[in-house]
């Protein structure tokens, strides 16, 4: 705001001085563009300013600056002075010989041109000229006379300006008065800014809504990753801030951002179109400048051959007729983003009635009947043109004019038709139609006023003096207004002098035969709801006339089975695979879903599968080996048990401690029960039974072999450490005692494993097999085991060790030899049983387990007792306790021989195995004593022993 009031003061300090002077002053404005002097007015009761570009610069590379006709800006003045008339004519609509007039400059789409314009709207009591010449052109662009006067102005309001540039300029002067401008085309944003442009209304959607529309067009496409390229002006500038905001609620991403001047510098123009060129990913471009702006950039993208891009422009270009003409490779396919109009049937009737004759009130016809028909004036001063001199006026429209003998020649052309208004582009003529409409019902609300309505806010009612009506008047009643506009909208505005909403036409460029071009609506964009709605999208034709749409994005969505790593930029990411476990079914940025219990992923992480579940069970094949070697193990042991039951009073079960063997041959049938209860699903029970049904068993087995083995070894050893009053050591109960007490290890060490280390259920996905997953019972339980198996084998390597110096005793048929054999198959099986182990997952791990139970407790049964077994059933004539004693003897002698040898040198003599024995408790020859059936050991300790010698 202060700004502005500088800028305002500097202003009026200039016009003071000029007007000060003004009869020796002239000043020879710079722009060459529209004289004042030269615009369209009519007297009225309240005067209606009026901005209008009737002419645009044309872009030139040196100084000198000229203007082409703007056609749009032609058909907007002449619907403001439709709409003028239409209201004037209407005498129910104002009071009674109360009418509307017209100042209409042509701003040259210039802000000093526009500038100067509204300092004379300001400065005026009246235009000073009666009117034009309907004839003569009014392109007069070189002078600018200032005329200062004294009297009340008469421009209660403005219709304008239509760059926002422009407005935006022109707002800040008129408002200083509160006189209301009504624009009908600056979309501008900055322009709703209360505190800055307080009189200033338009009858266009703001930016603010257009922003939004171009936002979901790009994402009902799928371009996430754009370009824009904007002027350096109010209206671009303001616009890419909009679009900004708007395309980062919707993720979409700004690949470039290139504001170029509007004076169209070639030099900067191909540094712009060079990095478009070097963003190939970005194939959609926003182009938010005005129409001479963006014709002249399209022209430059064309010479840079600027291929294979699919523009979007804004409402000011989005179906300019220019582009029609255009390179197809440069523009095919575009679309256009425009405010929903619709057609007025008068107006449009209207047009195709206008003829050269007929244009009084619009200075500025003639250069369109000139420059579109080639007409000319034919008076007696005129001579024909040259190069049509010899042809008959048949050929010609010919129209008489006010003028006497003055008329105007049109040549007959079949590809234009008749000239008429008809050829004018339509582009937002209804909303001049509608802001000249609100000025009229805010002048209507004022004289019907009553200070009643409620409407006032608490203000009364303006006084009209006469016929005139204040300015900030028409201003406060403007914000009132509620009418069905001309453009089909319903004209409301809200607190900052906006439309309440927006909507827009999608169009589309098309190619309509081999040599032309036109477009085509293809959808349309509601600001009520700020819904896109899109009609057959299959019928849209894209650049390089094909019906595949473009893409504009920075990375391509993300395979099923993949997620997107973002990097810098949101819209730019890297695919990596779901880890395992994860999922996902769809491309795009969905991020992988975890996989529910007792699912896993696919190996292309697309989707989860149901997990089969990997153990020991009943029913593979496993699990029915495991059992028939758990039956036949099963068999082979009670076969056993049942013999020694049945023999359990021969020679050959007793000298193998029948209670004993018993025990021990229970343990060996616990060993092959051990399989069923590895078998089957893992639970919390089975987790916490396993341990110490591995345990108790194979532990009182080894130790029970480990007793037997050291007990042979203290009966047959000479000089044991085994004494007369020692041989309680070796007795049932106490061997019993000391196994038992071994047991108890494995069991505590359960026990209070347990309590640290409670049992679970692991499930764990198998990663080498896909769609299956491991049960078991955990680390914790493994390693308890292998504790245990430690232990157990320490007690098997002792056992063997002791076996080992026992081998050669005969007692019991070399027993000692069979155990040292079996403990060693023993120890084999486990040792051997860890790499194996640890090589495998699942129900093979359980597998191996069980084959290593199996195994060792084959061994043991089958190494052990097979010989027992042998005697027991094949030869009933060495399970006898002669022949145990002849074995015996012959053994002792041996010893005692050994004994001997170190005193004397004979050796003994010893008695043949086959030799009979007698049958008795006592043998006097020998001193030795048997009992049931077997050599008394403290006989034989006391035979051997020094002191008995």
């Amino acid at each position: 705001m202060v700004h502005t009031m500088s800028f305002l003061i500097f202003a009026f300090w200039i016009l003071h001085i000029t007007c000060n002077k003004r009869d020796s002053l002239k000043v020879n404005h710079s722009l060459h563009c529209a004289d004042p002097s030269s615009a369209s007015n009519l007297e009225g009761d309240l005067i209606i300013g009026g901005f209008f570009p009737v002419h645009i610069m044309k872009p030139t590379e040196g100084t000198q600056q000229s203007y082409d006709i703007n056609l749009y800006g032609l058909n907007w003045v002449e619907a403001m002075l439709f709409t003028i008339q239409e209201i004037n004519q209407n005498h129910n609509f104002l009071p009674r010989n109360f009418t509307l007039g017209y100042d209409i400059r042509d701003s040259c789409n210039s802000v000093p041109v526009a500038l100067n314009a509204a300092l004379d709207f300001l400065l005026e009591a009246g235009n000073t000229s009666s009117g034009n010449n309907p004839i003569e052109p009014a392109n007069n662009c070189s002078t600018f006379y200032c005329r200062c006067k004294s009297k009340q102005t008469l421009i209660s309001a403005v219709i304008g300006a239509a760059s926002s540039s422009i407005s935006v300029s022109v707002a800040s002067l008129v408002g200083v008065d509160y006189t209301p401008q009504i624009s009908y085309s600056s979309t501008s944003v900055l322009l709703s800014d209360k505190t800055i442009y307080p009189s200033f209304f338009r009858t266009i959607p703001s930016d603010t809504y257009q922003a939004q529309a171009l936002a979901d067009l790009l994402l009902h496409f799928g371009w996430t990753y754009v370009s824009i390229v904007a002027s350096d002006n109010a209206y671009g500038r303001a616009g890419v801030d909009s679009l900004r905001t708007e395309l980062k609620k919707r993720g979409i991403c700004i690949a470039l951002e290139k504001i170029f001047n509007p004076s169209l510098s070639k030099e900067e123009l191909q540094t712009v179109i060079e990095h478009l060129k070097n963003t190939p990913k970005a194939r959609v471009i926003i182009l938010w400048c005005e129409r001479p702006n963006a014709v002249g950039f399209l022209n430059e993208a064309s010479r840079q051959q600027l291929n294979g891009k699919t523009w979007i422009g804004t409402e000011t270009w989005g179906d300019a007729y220019q582009l029609k003409s255009l390179d197809e490779n440069v523009v095919g396919g575009m679309l256009g983003v425009l405010p929903l109009l619709k057609k007025h049937l008068d107006y449009e009737k209207h047009l195709r009635e206008l003829r050269p004759n007929s244009t009084a009130y619009n200075p500025w016809m003639w250069e369109y009947w000139e420059g579109k028909f080639d007409c000319f004036m034919k008076d007696p001063k005129n001579q024909w043109p040259s190069s049509i001199r010899f042809i008959q006026e048949r050929d010609y429209y010919v129209y008489s004019t006010e003028r006497p003998n003055v008329t105007i020649l049109c040549p007959k052309r079949p590809s234009r038709g008749r000239p008429s208004g008809h050829f004018l582009p339509r582009n937002k003529y209804t909303n001049v139609m509608d802001a000249v409409y609100a000025v009229a019902h805010a002048v209507k609300d004022i004289f019907n006023c009553k200070n009643t309505e409620s409407g006032l806010q608490g203000e009364e009612c303006p006084t009209v003096n006469g016929s005139f009506v204040r300015p900030r008047d028409i201003s406060r009643f403007l914000k009132n207004v509620s009418f069905k506009g001309r453009s089909g909208s319903q004209i409301m505005f809200d607190k900052n002098g906006d439309l309440r909403y927006g909507s827009y036409a999608i169009k589309n460029l098309q190619r309509v035969n081999d040599k032309k071009m036109d477009f085509v609506e293809i959808g349309v964009w509601n600001g009520i709801d700020g819904k896109l709605s899109l009609k057959n999208t299959s019928r849209i034709i894209w650049n390089g006339w094909t019906s595949v749409k473009p893409k504009s994005i920075c990375a391509d969505p993300c395979d099923p089975g993949y997620y997107s790593v973002q990097g810098s930029i949101s819209c730019c990411w890297k695919c990596v695979k779901c880890e395992n476990g994860f999922a996902k079914s769809n491309s795009g940025p969905e991020v992988c879903r975890k996989c529910a219990v007792g699912f896993v992923s696919n190996a292309p992480r697309t989707h989860c599968v149901e997990l089969k579940s990997d153990y020991l069970a009943w029913q593979n094949g496993h699990g029915v080996t495991t059992v028939v070697l758990a039956i036949i193990g099963l068999i082979i042991s009670h076969g056993v048990l049942v013999v020694f039951y049945r023999y359990r009073d021969t020679a050959m079960v007793k000298a193998s401690n029948r209670e004993l063997s018993f025990l021990h041959l229970g343990c060996i049938v616990a060993i092959f029960v051990l399989p069923f209860v590895l078998i089957g699903m893992p639970t919390e029970a089975r987790c916490t039974v396993r341990p110490l049904f591995f345990g108790i068993p194979f532990t009182l087995c080894t130790s029970i072999t480990l007793l037997k083995t050291d007990r042979l070894l203290r009966i047959f050893q000479a000089r044991s450490r085994l004494a007369a009053g020692s041989s309680y050591l070796i007795s049932n109960t106490m061997q019993v005692i000391l196994a038992s007490m071994m047991t108890l290890v494995p069991v505590t060490v359960t026990t209070v494993w347990f309590v640290f280390h409670a049992p679970e259920v692991i499930t764990k996905v198998d990663l080498s097999r896909e769609g299956w997953q491991v049960v078991s019972c955990g680390a914790s339980n493994e390693l308890l085991n292998i504790v245990i198996l430690a232990y157990v084998l320490i007690l098997a390597l002792l056992c063997t060790y002791f076996a080992f110096r026992a081998r050669k005793l005969p007692e019991n048929f070399n027993e000692a030899k069979y155990i040292c054999f079996a403990m060693f198959a023993f120890c084999v099986f486990w040792l051997s049983f860890f790499p194996a182990y640890y090589d495998s997952v699942g129900s093979k791990r359980d597998f191996i387990f069980c084959v290593a139970v199996l195994g060792s407790g084959y061994a043991v049964l089958c190494i052990m007792y097979s010989p027992k077994l042998h005697v027991i059933l094949f030869r009933p004539e060495n399970n006898t306790t002669e022949a145990f004693r002849a074995i015996t003897l012959v053994a002792m002698k041996r010893t005692e021989g050994v004994v001997v040898s170190s005193n004397s040198t004979t050796p003994p003599r010893a008695t043949p195995v086959s030799s009979p024995l007698p049958s008795r408790r006592e043998s006097p020859a020998d001193g030795f004593t048997v009992i049931n059936g077997r050599l008394s050991a403290v006989s034989i300790g006391q035979r051997i022993s020094p002191s008995s010698k």
